[in-house]
């Protein structure tokens, strides 16, 4: 049985094996914590093709049915049928939640950010001793993908949703109170080219 390639659903089985341990129950996760953990792994699991990085991104982002520019969407089904082995190896969800769970013991905190996840993700794959350097390095590398094309990406999004939801909502001294505060801000940059 192949594992999932969307890594929404994949973050739905972490979320469950997550609520079904206490450990995890005590513990906050950051709202993107378990979907880099799903799409590192869905990284993971892609076939090593001639695709750049770049192409094993927008795959991940179609797998999950996003709309990805310059791609139509009906191209996943024909992406995944030029590599039918994706999917049948790669990171498990039983790794995942091993990373999680040392994360947690190791910080004794009762919260996990995003970077702890990718920290922890990064300690397990450099403590496995099964696993080559080639392949260590490359999953390395897939973390990176994953913070600077989906985590950067979900933190602009969630920061431009609250600042439409301010505005919408009118906070009336919200703007007055930020023109203020990024006077002096930008004041520095034109003094200093």
């Amino acid at each position: 049985m192949p594992y999932t390639l969307d890594y929404k659903e994949e973050a739905r089985i972490y979320r469950k094996l997550c609520s079904s341990t206490q450990a995890f129950r005590e513990v906050h996760l950051d709202p993107h914590a378990l979907h880099v953990a799903a799409v590192f792994s869905v990284l993971s699991r892609l076939g090593e093709g001639e695709e750049r990085d770049a192409d094993n991104v927008k795959k991940v982002r179609l797998y999950a049915g996003e709309d990805v520019e310059g791609v139509a969407s009906g191209d996943a089904a024909k992406m995944h049928a030029k590599n039918p082995d994706e999917g049948l190896s790669g990171v498990s969800p039983r790794f995942v939640i091993n990373a999680l769970s040392n994360a947690i013991i190791q910080s004794q905190a009762k919260s996990l950010t995003t970077m702890d996840v990718l920290i922890a993700l990064k300690d397990s794959i450099e403590a496995d001793v099964r696993m080559d350097g080639k392949k260590k390095r490359k999953w390395v590398d897939f973390l990176v993908a994953v913070r600077k094309d989906f985590y950067n990406r979900w933190v602009k999004e969630d920061v431009h949703k609250a600042v439409v939801e301010i505005l919408a909502h009118g906070d009336q001294e919200i703007v007055p109170t930020c023109a203020s505060s990024c006077r002096p801000y930008a004041h520095r940059l034109r003094s200093n080219p």
